[in-house]
Formats: structure tokens, sequence, C-alpha cells
């Protein structure tokens, strides 16, 4: 939740809004508290402060290419190079402050570190040849590459990825190459890395390729690479016979239908359902176990929904005009057509929002609040411990930040509620008059020309967010104010996701400062 801390415009600038639905409980008003502004008393950070060159910045550095890895330790990033007479371009990939190359071109894909950030992976392009670099190690030629995404196992620790030659394509897996079919699509590893799929065709006939056996051959693969269970164990796809849809799971075909939702089937928590959205003659049905639920009119798109324990489903089904949710089996509605439900961490607790005519409403375990003219993109939210709630909205042309029933505003933008790790403590980024700021528990602090997306500690006991005055970009945790740099690391987007806690007191992050790329480390006292 606390990742989707996307911006919220009042109707006057623009606005994100939520597709959603309506219902018809009584309606609650939350209370409006009162909220005061502090100035931040602003310390420098401690002696224990330090930074470490990670990287050199070339100034050739094609912006769009600079890559992290999930440790927030590695950097990558490639440079164009243009010849005196601005002719010929040569490119460099940058991994690390080691730089490699030339190269005639640098694939848009790469570079990509693995999940674990051991590894990385690009692709080049030398005389008109294609090679995957793996840990700086070519691989190839090829005529053609490709990768869904990522070429890594989620562990970090395999890779796999498909290519050409003479017309022919094949899967290279821990660079060993495969079977050559005249077409494949991009490999796809399992939850839990050990076990490799993907589709293939060979003249007119698709098959599904799993560990390296061929399944039975069809008129077409519509799910494309085949869906792993959870538990890896089991193996799923969508595919035609005599022009009607199958899903089939270990072999095993399913009933025959006109149509079959993309995205499914999907696999419950525990691996041992199968749950597709499937249509036949105009009629949509929710298939769980190949038995049908239904006949509707239609199944919104993105559904069900599931509880994070996996006990609980909720999914969205039209009759006619209107929209009915079902949750745990019950119907409630109707609506008007709209967005999802949300289910709290402890699975107990579901929300979603609603409108009724040109009105949004906020649902709460049964009950309504509102009427708002929009609500934000990823409203309502839960704390941790589920016993909070929080959304955001827009009324009368102004942001409002909803927490627990209390109205916090207006403001010309408002960023999503986070809740701290213990649930005791709620920030969201506003601002008014061209002013940024935070709002920590009712209480606005700071002023900035920008602020980023605050990130709490593991104890809940500090607030950390990068801010921007001026030319500077500097770090403010609790009321400490760290060093000034030309740029912080994923501040210019605002996503929080570039500072990290490495324990209740320490925290890290990434800084440009004078063609240098920094990795600076603080202690909190």
């Amino acid at each position: 939740m606390t990742k989707n801390n996307s911006i919220v415009r009042s109707a006057k600038l623009a606005i994100v809004a939520l597709t959603v639905f309506a219902c018809s409980p009584s309606t609650n008003l939350p209370v409006e508290p009162t909220v005061t502004r502090t100035e931040l008393s602003i310390l420098e950070l401690s002696d224990t402060h330090s930074e470490t060159l990670i990287s050199f910045l070339d100034e050739a550095m094609e912006e769009s290419s600079f890559k992290l890895s999930n440790d927030r330790r590695r950097v990558a990033y490639h440079t164009k190079v243009m010849d005196p007479l601005g002719i010929t371009a040569q490119y460099y990939m940058v991994v690390d402050g080691e730089r490699y190359g030339p190269y005639d071109d640098i694939g848009e894909d790469g570079p990509i570190f693995s999940p674990d950030s051991q590894h990385i992976a690009y692709l080049i392009i030398e005389s008109g040849e294609y090679f995957v670099v793996i840990d700086g190690i070519k691989n190839g030629p090829y005529q053609g590459v490709g990768w869904t995404l990522s070429p890594f196992s989620p562990d970090g620790q395999r890779y796999a990825y498909k290519a050409g030659i003479e017309g022919r394509q094949f899967v290279i897996v821990d660079g060993i190459k495969g079977q050559s079919y005249d077409q494949v699509d991009d490999p796809h590893f399992s939850p839990d890395s050990q076990r490799i799929a993907y589709s293939a065709r060979e003249g007119d006939e698709w098959f599904a390729i799993a560990d390296g056996k061929e399944g039975k051959r069809y008129e077409d693969i519509w799910v494309r690479p085949p869906a792993f269970s959870p538990n890896s164990q089991r193996v799923g796809y969508v595919a035609s016979i005599g022009g009607k849809k199958h899903v089939v799971v270990d072999g095993i075909e399913g009933r025959a239908y006109d149509s079959i939702v993309q995205g499914f089937p999907i696999f419950s928590l525990n691996s041992e359902q199968i749950i597709y959205a499937a249509e036949n003659d105009g009629k949509w049905f929710l298939v769980i176990d190949e038995q049908e639920i239904g006949p509707y009119d239609y199944i919104a798109e993105g559904h069900p929904v599931f509880s994070p324990n996996g006990e609980r489903m909720a999914y969205l089904a039209a009759e006619g005009d209107d929209y009915f949710f079902y949750i745990d089996g019950k119907k409630e509605g109707p609506y008007s057509p709209a967005g999802t439900i949300v289910f709290s961490p402890d699975s107990k607790r579901v929300s979603y929002a609603s409108r009724i005519g040109d009105d949004w409403y906020v649902i709460i375990d049964g009950n309504r609040s509102g009427p708002y003219e929009a609500l934000a993109q990823g409203s309502p939210i839960y704390s941790k411990n589920s016993q909070r709630v929080a959304y955001v909205t827009i009324s009368d042309g102004w942001a409002y930040a909803f927490v627990d029933d209390q109205k916090y505003g207006p403001y010309e933008m408002v960023g999503t509620p986070i809740f701290s790790p213990d649930s005791e403590s709620f920030v969201f980024l506003a601002m008014t008059d061209s002013e940024w700021f935070i709002v920590q528990d009712g209480v606005e602090k700071g002023s900035y020309d920008i602020a980023g997306s605050p990130v709490y500690s593991p104890d809940s006991q500090h607030l950390a967010y990068a801010v921007r005055n001026g030319n500077d970009r500097f770090i403010i945790v609790d009321d400490w104010k760290g060093k000034a740099f030309d740029r912080i690391v994923d501040f210019d987007n605002r996503t929080g996701e570039g500072i990290i806690f490495d324990a209740d007191d320490r925290i890290r992050y990434l800084a440009f400062l004078d063609e240098k790329i920094l990795l600076i480390e603080d202690q909190i006292h």
C-alpha cells in the first residue's frame, strides 16, 4: 500500500481518480480536526556521516538508462558519444564506475540488475549482431534477443531469454541453448526459481514448454508465458481448440468457452484452486475448479480479489446496467460501474469506493462517507495492524486527506497517507500556494520547493524524506537536515524508495555531487 504514493491534484489542476462503485448504508460525515503548523528546527546530521564513491557521473549519460540495484548500492547507465562531426555515435555501459565498450548500440531494455542485486544484464549491438552481456560476459551473436521485464529468476541466481538465428528462435537458460522453433515467447521462471516455462510455435501449432518438455499442440496459446502456481508445482495457460478457449492446467483441459479473460487462469494462494473468468454466448461466469458461478452480463477486469490470507474472495459483476459486489458470496449493490475492493492486512476488514450519480463515496465495513467529487487512486489504505484506514478526496476543487474519519485540508495537492510500521503514526505530503510540507499526525511541518515521499524507520520512531529548496537537495530526518547535494537518487520522481533504513537509527541513500555518485550513510542520534 505505502508504495502507491501518487500525488492527487485538485480539480483546478489535475486529478487521478479511482474508478469505483456505489452502495446505500447511512452516511457518516468525518470530523475535521484543528491542524497546527510548526517550523522545523533544523540540525546538521551527526559526525558519523560518511560518503563512499560508487561511480563517476558521465555528462554523456542517457538519463533514461540510469538504473539502481534493489539494495540501492549499485548503479549502471549507458552513455552516447558522438564523433567530432556529429554523424556517428558510440555507446558505453557504465557499471559501478567501470566503463565497458564502445558498442554500436545498446538495447533499451538494459541495464537490468538481478533481484538480489548481485548480477547485471544488458543488450548490445555490434556490426548488426545482438549480444547479451551478463556480468561482463558476452553471449551471442544472435539476430534478435528479448525478455519480459528481466531475464533473471526471482532469486537472482539464474537467467533466461529468447534469441533467434537464421529465422529460428530458441530460449537460452543459464547459458544453455534450447530447442529451435519457428517462434518462441519470453520465458518465465517459477516463484521458487527452479522451473521455467514458455510458449512456442512450429508451423501453425502452438504449445507450452515447461522444464524443457513440450505439451499438447493447439491452434493457439492465449496465456503467454504460462502461469505458475504460488508453490511452483502447477502450470496453467489458455489454449484454442476448434475456435473455443480452454484453460489447461497440468495438461488437463477445462470447459470450452467463447472467451477467457486475459490474465487468467490464476491460482489460489494455497495453489489448490484454479480460478478464471469466462464468457459463452454473451454471458459471463466466474469459474472455480471448473464449477461455474453466474451467469452475469460482465465480470470486471482485475477480479476476483483475494484477501491476504487467501481465505476470502470478492469480485464485481454486472447484471444489465447495474453492478454488484460479491464478497464471500454475499451480493451487495446495485452500484454504478467502477473499481475494486481492498482487504485489510489481517483479512478481517473490507473497503471500497463507490459512485452514486456524479458523487463518490468510501465504504468501510459497510459505513459510507461522502459525497466527494473524486477519490485518489489507491484509496482507501489500511495501517499494518488493520485498525486504521485513510483515503484522499477532492471536494469543491480542493484536496483532503481522511485518516480515521478525521479530515485534513483543504490543500491544492495531497499525497497518499502512509502509516508507520507500528500503526501509531501517519504522514502525508501536501502543497498549498506552491509550498510543499509534510503533515504528520495532524501537524504541518516544513516549507520546501518540492518534497519526496516520507519513509518511517522500522521502529516507527524516525521519519525521513528528501526535499529541494532552490538548487539544493537534502534529506530531512525528524528535525535534522542532511548535507546538500546536486541530486538525491529517486527523489526527482518522489517515490521515497531511495532512502533506506539499515537499522532503526541508520539511513543510507545515493546522491550526485560534482560528477560523482556517492553512497551516503548517516546515524541518527
